[in-house]
């Protein structure tokens, strides 16, 4: 008969008797050997003990800032996701406020002109109907000494 090997599918339960033959010997004060330290001998000059050496700390170097950085990152990152969002968010805000103010300048410039240019125009229209009107008046003055020359004309031509 050939014996199944016992792996960690082929485990078979245990009896009520095996239990507690298991729990006794785990129970028991069954020590195995022990290693210890062998005392210092004091009186042998070639031993010296542990405390008496002297220990040379090697001195500890700390973690680059890279290091700290990435650390920071690798431990926390979904804080660092969410604030380069956040940051890229007020980012984008901040430039988005200074790109209107200064169409908004450019624009409040532009307004500007125009409404000193139009502001020019109506002067130049004033000037131009005041010359306008001195040229009327020029006008019918010619109109009334030729009309006036007319008739002298006339009245010569009648005689």
């Amino acid at each position: 008969m050939k014996t199944k090997k016992v792996d960690r599918f082929g485990h078979a339960g245990k009896s009520w008797h095996e239990k507690e033959a298991y729990k006794n010997f785990l129970a028991s004060k069954f020590y195995l050997d022990k290693t210890e330290s062998e005392p210092v001998d004091t009186n042998k000059t070639d031993e010296s003990s542990f405390e008496e050496e002297k220990i040379k700390p090697t001195k500890i170097q700390k973690k680059s800032k890279w290091l700290k950085v990435k650390d920071f990152l690798y431990d926390n990152w979904v804080v660092t996701i969410l604030g380069g969002i956040i940051s890229g968010v007020i980012l984008l805000a901040i430039t988005g406020y200074i790109s209107v103010n200064k169409e908004q300048g450019i624009q409040g410039e532009k307004i500007s002109s125009i409404e000193k240019n139009i502001e020019e125009m109506k002067n130049d229209n004033k000037e131009n109907l005041n010359n306008f009107n001195l040229l009327k008046e020029g006008f019918n003055v010619f109109k009334a000494e030729v009309s006036k020359d007319l008739e002298f004309i006339k009245n010569k031509v009648k005689f």
